[in-house]
């Protein structure tokens, strides 16, 4: 195999991978006939190949991070120290909503904003920084476009979705946020360009 070669490979491998987690990713995934994603691909100057491959990557993601196909839901999993756990729990209660449906709150609302947290990847609690033993656990229920908003809030943040939750998760206990109001499963949009088109 010639370099140049090669380097056309790795140029696609990489082309796909960055339009699978883009936001023409997810409208490709929300296209169902062959004609509106060629028109698609015409517009974003890539090969119908390339954009079908890029939803595939998209598709297999979703069935390895635990989406149900038939409902559109994915239960997202965020795990941290005990103790911040137990502190987010007492949170919750005060707000009078359980735990997943104040963190599935503390999405919705980022999302629907244009406001970015403070990046740090370490844990926080009053101020300090909290060892990670992996004991806390909370498990919200997220549409796949809030989970797809999400992940493209990260890339350009330049971080993981897990370490921008866990900057919310920390400034909302520090006060920093509010998760404001419950949000019902069905009140979150199932298409992320809906997040996106909300002032982001």
């Amino acid at each position: 195999m010639t370099h140049n070669k090669r380097d056309a490979i790795y140029w696609r491998r990489w082309m796909v991978r960055k339009l699978a987690a883009s936001i023409w990713g997810t409208m490709a995934s929300n296209l169902r006939s062959e004609s509106s994603r060629r028109r698609l691909a015409k517009e974003l100057g890539v090969s119908l190949g390339a954009l079908d491959e890029a939803v595939g990557i998209r598709r297999q993601a979703r069935e390895n991070h635990g989406f149900d196909e038939q409902t559109g839901w994915h239960q997202m999993s965020i795990r941290g120290p005990g103790v911040v756990f137990e502190r987010f729990d007492r949170y919750a209660a005060s707000l009078q909503m359980k735990t997943p449906m104040c963190a599935r709150a503390m999405i919705h609302w980022y999302l629907l904003g244009d406001d970015e947290p403070n990046i740090d990847l370490r844990w926080r609690l009053d101020g300090r920084f909290v060892p990670d033993d992996g004991q806390g656990r909370c498990q919200p229920s997220l549409t796949r476009g809030a989970l797809e908003a999400l992940s493209i809030r990260a890339e350009r943040l330049g971080i993981r979705r897990e370490t921008l939750v866990k900057c919310l998760l920390c400034e909302e206990l520090e006060g920093r946020r509010r998760a404001k109001k419950p949000v019902a499963r069905r009140a979150m949009y199932r298409e992320a360009a809906r997040y996106m088109r909300r002032g982001n």
